[in-house]
């Protein structure tokens, strides 16, 4: 067994530490999704990864002829939720039709790396100051999905 010192970057997920705490960031891994979407140059800018109360079925839209790139982004996004928690219900969301991709779902996906795009900065802090309690919130909806009417909490 070797001691390889601080932990700075692993598997895309770079790790900062300070007296504060620690900082979780895949700012670089991002990047990487961006790239490979085609939109680093892109403009459009969007404030959130999801439209509002926006709902989805798997016959949205014309289904795609090869889904290879819409499960390889989708794959690539679940990855990124590690440290960005702020995405992982839109991901949920289009990970659900990883069977039976259409071309909205594709467009939801690309809105996303929009959305990482311009907030390609954001990372995950653990202070080391605060008590070791556990916060959970939850948000639920009575039979939302306009597929089979179950509920999503």
């Amino acid at each position: 067994m070797k001691d390889l010192g601080f932990l700075w970057y692993f598997h895309g997920l770079k790790v900062a530490y300070s007296p504060r705490g620690y900082l979780l960031s895949q700012q670089k891994y991002a990047s990487e999704i961006v790239s490979h979407a085609r939109l680093q140059n892109a403009t459009k800018k969007v404030d959130t990864p999801l439209k509002v109360n926006a709902k989805f079925r798997a016959t949205n839209g014309e289904a795609l002829p090869d889904p290879t790139f819409y499960s390889q982004l989708v794959g690539k996004l679940i990855y990124l939720t590690i440290s960005r928690s702020d995405i992982a219900y839109a991901v949920h969301m289009v990970s659900q039709f990883l069977s039976a991709s259409c071309s909205v779902h594709l467009a939801v996906v690309l809105r996303i790396i929009h959305y990482i795009s311009d907030t390609h900065h954001q990372a995950l802090f653990f202070s080391s100051s605060t008590s070791l309690e556990l916060w959970a919130y939850t948000d639920s909806d009575f039979a939302g999905n306009p597929s089979d009417r179950k509920s999503t909490t």
